[in-house]
């Protein structure tokens, strides 16, 4: 895990200009002296694989704030991004059918607003034409808040 580090070119030791570059060994070195806050330092660098060596910091709270960040940099991005993907694929699937901004779907997704901005104007041809999407809509309470 240290050689992960070591290699990575990432800062290890602040340096003056004109001072000899430090070798593999010596960036070793130089980590293992950090080792307290080895994970919050390089937490970017660092995968699941490498926690177990952090084992004996259980009790540092600020160790285990650090391999949480860990664990969900690994899996968390992938799956988040995963599930964007797919929702931006249903929307598009949904504008590309013409059924997105149809009166319809408007009216099964919100269907509060859709009553207070365009359901009292309807005239009973147009609640004729909504169909089930108007009439199977939850009974109005009145006003817009949420759940209480």
């Amino acid at each position: 895990m240290l050689e992960v580090v070591a290699v990575s070119g990432s800062m290890v030791k602040s340096q003056q200009i004109g001072d000899a570059e430090l070798t593999i060994e010596e960036r070793r070195e130089e980590l293992l002296k950090q080792y307290p806050v080895f994970l919050e330092r390089y937490q970017a660098y660092l995968k699941p694989k490498h926690l177990e060596a952090f084992s004996s910091l259980r009790s540092d709270s600020r160790a285990q704030h650090y391999r949480r960040v860990i664990q969900r940099q690994a899996v968390g991005h992938t799956d988040k991004t995963r599930v964007r993907n797919q929702r931006y694929a249903a929307l598009r699937a949904l504008q590309r059918d013409g059924q997105y901004f149809s009166e319809e779907q408007m009216c099964m997704r919100q269907p509060l607003l859709y009553e207070q901005y365009i359901g009292q104007y309807l005239t009973e041809e147009g609640v004729l034409l909504l169909g089930d999407a108007y009439n199977t809509r939850p009974p109005l309470t009145g006003g817009m808040s949420g759940p209480q």
